[in-house]
């Protein structure tokens, strides 16, 4: 029997997940089944050290955009997809597999791709001729935009709203047309090298060199003018050797 190929790996830490009912059967009969999964996807991210930036739940599948820093994917999936399985077979008083197979993970390397697949996640009841993101209950698309009429959020909206700079540029990108193969700029998305060029011309080379020997509060501004500009939070990081932490606390 052929070995199952290993998962590819993220340097990043964020996947884009999918998960599919077996035999396309439908995953949700209802609204309590889905707050159901909600729930047990909840408890099991927590668990793993997991964290939830986007999800969708369609009837017979479910997309996640998931970023996992500790390890934990593997976990957190078998325990999502055994729990809700045992929840489903307790339910309906069937056995066996309720999940197609092995869930389907896709590395994101970068943050344009990781804007499109948000994107691509919010926008999957419009691709299935439902209605559009904004009018679809059961997605995180209404945990980033009235963060205030959402119980218990399952998402982190923290770190997008940061690289998008406010709830508008979010709902922005949900409207904007772009191109499936992921070929996808927002806010001037640059590569690393002319982020560097943009860098070095807006605070100067020796300026750019010592903003990593800078107190906190000198950081702060160099660091906002940089992501105005353009950079992302990973740009800036390998452009001025501060810190992912630091420059999004001077983001906050």
């Amino acid at each position: 029997m052929m070995a199952r190929q290993s998962r590819a790996i993220s340097e990043s830490g964020y996947y884009h997940i999918m998960l599919r009912g077996t035999g396309k059967r439908r995953l949700f009969e209802d609204d309590l089944d889905r707050r159901a999964f909600l729930r047990f996807a909840s408890t099991a991210t927590e668990r793993y050290g997991v964290t939830v930036i986007a999800w969708c739940l369609m009837d017979n599948h479910v997309h996640l955009i998931l970023l996992d820093q500790t390890h934990g994917l593997s976990g957190a999936m078998a325990s999502l997809c055994t729990s809700y399985a045992k929840y489903v077979n307790e339910r309906t008083g069937s056995v066996g597999h309720v999940f197609e197979n092995r869930f389907k993970s896709k590395p994101i390397e970068d943050d344009s791709y990781l804007l499109v697949a948000v994107r691509y996640v919010h926008c999957n009841p419009a691709k299935a001729g439902i209605c559009d993101a904004a009018n679809y209950q059961w997605s995180s698309y209404h945990e980033y935009v009235s963060p205030n009429g959402c119980n218990k959020p399952l998402a982190d909206t923290s770190y997008l709203l940061k690289m998008l700079g406010s709830t508008a540029s979010f709902e922005r990108l949900h409207v904007l047309d772009i191109d499936p193969s992921y070929e996808f700029e927002m806010r001037q998305r640059m590569n690393d090298e002319a982020a560097y060029n943009a860098a070095r011309e807006l605070l100067g080379a020796e300026e750019l060199r010592s903003l990593a020997k800078r107190s906190r509060e000198e950081r702060r501004a160099p660091i906002r003018q940089l992501h105005e500009a353009g950079l992302s939070v990973r740009q800036i990081q390998r452009v001025t050797g501060v810190g992912k932490w630091s420059v999004e606390q001077a983001l906050a």
